[in-house]
């Protein structure tokens, strides 16, 4: 008599431990649905066509509004990292009009053309030696933020819409695996070159928002 009365007894406490689990499970899991990313659509990674480093933003995460920093005198280097550490190396692109900014996923920082705009023909300036560089701002100052991407075989060039200039990966090749260099501390930084030297200007996209460019 006394086991059937245990055995009831666990039986029953068994039926409200499942009850409890289905009433509470979805609860507990509807906000990892509420809360993906309405972005996620647009994640993209670039990598150089020549020197195989990933477009990677340094620097502090930005928490405020859009021009919340003022200008871009601050902002943080744009640099080519061997892998992408932290999503560091992953953006969010968005078309904006005949244009797209690239949007950092990690630092919220818009990769960003600094410099004086380009006015002459591919290669008047001899090479990239004059650095121009691309940083991670808090905001489209003056449609620097903005790049045409223009198909070129099985790559892309970006030029940014106001500076004319196209997204340049400088320093050595990377021939490694991605992690080898341990960080990015030195890495070398993009600039904004005024032609397409060496393939450095040429870029793989990969990711969801690739699909953007194919409209």
């Amino acid at each position: 008599m006394i086991k059937q009365k245990i055995s009831k007894y666990f039986q029953a406490l068994l039926m409200v431990v499942v009850l409890t689990a289905l009433t509470v499970l979805p609860l507990t899991m509807a906000p990892d649905v509420a809360v993906a990313s309405p972005d996620w659509d647009n994640l993209v990674q670039l990598k150089n066509v020549e020197t195989n480093r990933y477009l990677f933003s340094a620097g502090n995460v930005f928490p405020g509004e859009p021009g919340d920093e003022g200008g871009w005198l601050s902002s943080p280097p744009v640099l080519g990292s061997d892998a992408n550490y932290y999503n560091r190396g992953q953006w969010y692109l968005e078309k904006r009009g005949d244009a797209y900014t690239l949007k950092n996923v990690e630092t919220n920082r818009y990769a960003f053309s600094t410099g004086d705009i380009f006015t002459g023909e591919p290669g008047d300036e001899g090479g990239w030696l004059n650095i121009h560089p691309i940083v991670g701002a808090d905001a489209n100052y003056y449609n620097r933020a903005q790049w045409y991407i223009v198909k070129q075989g099985d790559a892309y060039r970006l030029e940014n819409k106001e500076t004319n200039r196209q997204l340049f990966s400088t320093g050595s090749i990377f021939t490694g695996e991605p992690g080898d260099e341990g960080g990015w501390l030195d890495s070398p930084v993009m600039t904004g070159s005024d032609a397409n030297y060496y393939n450095r200007s040429l870029w793989e996209i990969s990711g969801p928002g690739a699909s953007l460019l194919e409209d």
